[in-house]
């Protein structure tokens, strides 16, 4: 009787196993091993330069095996001023063709930060990014890459 009940578990055991294996990946992002492929965030900002006290789009893109991921579960935006630890979050929009994007002005001339979150498919990416906003002197923006701000991600 022992028997029975020790290969019942270990059938659950295993349909448990093989079920566990269909993580929310995308089709097609699965490497060969059935292994999900990691997502690929990149920033930008539309405009490129940056002016303090106008409007400007921060987009995160992400792909995953090269597609473009259209079904984040969370895409959030933290900004903050090199040196402040006031950090800001602004959950982005999903704008298509795996871009999810913020609509932000920076108040100041200054190095600023920021970070974009993507969470989905049982993963989180989080890359950072240096924006230089305005008149920022070349010794500072020296600085601040040889010395990024060691701020801690919220």
């Amino acid at each position: 009787m022992q028997r029975g009940a020790a290969a019942l578990v270990l059938l659950a055991a295993v349909g448990i196993a093989a079920l566990g294996g269909c993580a929310s990946a995308p089709s097609g992002a699965v490497d060969g091993d059935g292994v999900a492929e990691i997502i690929q965030v990149m920033i930008r900002t539309v405009p490129e330069t940056l002016t303090s006290g106008k409007p400007v789009k921060v987009e995160a893109r992400i792909t995953q095996a090269g597609e473009a991921v259209d079904d984040a579960k969370k895409v959030d935006f933290e900004l903050w001023k090199r040196g402040e630890t006031k950090h800001r979050t602004i959950a982005g929009k999903h704008q298509g063709d795996g871009v999810y994007a913020v609509e932000t002005t920076f108040p100041s001339d200054g190095i600023y930060y920021v970070v974009a979150h993507a969470n989905g498919w049982n993963m989180h990416s989080m890359p950072r990014r240096q924006l230089v906003v305005g008149q920022v002197s070349a010794e500072d923006i020296a600085k601040a890459e040889a010395d990024p701000d060691k701020s801690t991600y919220h």
